[in-house]
């Protein structure tokens, strides 16, 4: 089984298979940015992307359903920026996964 240590805390690791990365990866890409970055025991950027991807939905739906005027535009773009940075975020952290575990192969 092919093995690779991720930073989880300063000068705390952890080893995770080269077929948990790319389920990460998958996980980050296909259904929920931000759940591979968990998975693949990138916590704290996990959660970080999951909000940022999630967050603004919660929000949106939100704003309908208790008496708040329409989002003002800017807040509306913040928004849709936040969710294309985490979902471009969730995809460069499963990237990583893989190629540390295919860098951890070679070796």
């Amino acid at each position: 089984m092919n093995l690779y240590k991720v930073h989880i805390k300063k000068g705390t690791m952890t080893t995770i298979s080269t077929r948990t990365a790319v389920i990460a990866l998958l996980l980050n890409v296909l259904f929920l940015p931000g759940l591979g970055s968990i998975y693949g025991r990138r916590y704290k950027e996990g959660y970080t992307q999951l909000v940022l991807v999630v967050g603004p939905f919660f929000l949106s739906a939100l704003s309908h359903f208790v008496s708040f005027p329409d989002l003002p535009m800017f807040v509306t773009w913040l928004l849709l920026i936040g969710i294309f940075v985490g979902y471009i975020w969730s995809i460069v952290t499963g990237a990583i996964l893989v190629r540390d575990a295919e860098k951890k192969v070679k070796k």
